[in-house]
């Protein structure tokens, strides 16, 4: 059964196969069926309901998805995050031992050039951070010279009578955080390192 409208009083009429005609029961006018009929005009609260269930589906496929992203963020954080914390341990032990480098040339350099010379006997001596970021020109970079950089702390000091040598150590400001090994250099310009306490002279060549 196919049902349309009456091309001239609106009036729904029904027939059996598309393009059969007749007559209008209500204004007597003649009819043609058409051959395709249009899908019917759904009510404004039929087109509501729609949308509405679209909705709800829309919304349960977002939280059955959500829910199933959580273990797979969860995994791939686990494994992006302590791969990041070792890279960032990395990068700062690596750049304490080339700030420790810088340290033991500059201490050289402060003490070849006689720039501090205490007893006046014409043997120069060694100097502290503020020493050699004092220097004109200084010998370290003013941050390094503030005795804490990228993660570590530096503390250097002159023996005691300045001119037979000194001795430096850098520290983690926060041990597994922001550094695992402990350095240390001295006149010899050999850095040494400990894994897990202050290094000295005693201990193995980083």
């Amino acid at each position: 059964m196919i049902e349309f409208q009456c091309p001239q009083c609106r009036e729904s009429l029904y027939v059996e196969f598309p393009g059969q005609s007749g007559v209008c029961s209500k204004c007597g006018s003649k009819y043609f069926a058409p051959s395709i009929v249009p899908p019917p005009i759904p009510y404004a609260g039929q087109t509501r309901s729609s949308n509405s269930r679209t909705c709800l589906i829309v919304g349960i496929v977002a939280a059955v998805v959500g829910v199933c992203a959580i273990p797979f963020v969860a995994i791939v954080a686990a494994i992006a995050i302590p791969n990041l914390l070792r890279s960032r341990l990395s990068a700062n032990e690596s750049a304490a031992i080339g700030a420790m480098r810088t340290i033991a040339s500059g201490q050289a350099s402060y003490q070849a050039s006689g720039e501090l010379d205490a007893d006046k006997d014409g043997i120069g001596e060694y100097g502290t951070l503020s020493d050699l970021v004092g220097a004109n020109p200084p010998y370290i970079d003013p941050v390094l010279g503030a005795g804490q950089k990228q993660g570590y702390t530096f503390v250097c000091k002159p023996n005691e009578d300045g001119e037979s040598g000194y001795t430096c150590h850098a520290d983690p400001l926060v041990s597994g955080r922001t550094g695992n090994r402990h350095f240390f250099v001295d006149e010899s310009g050999v850095i040494t390192f400990n894994p897990t306490r202050p290094a000295n002279a005693d201990d193995n060549p980083a």
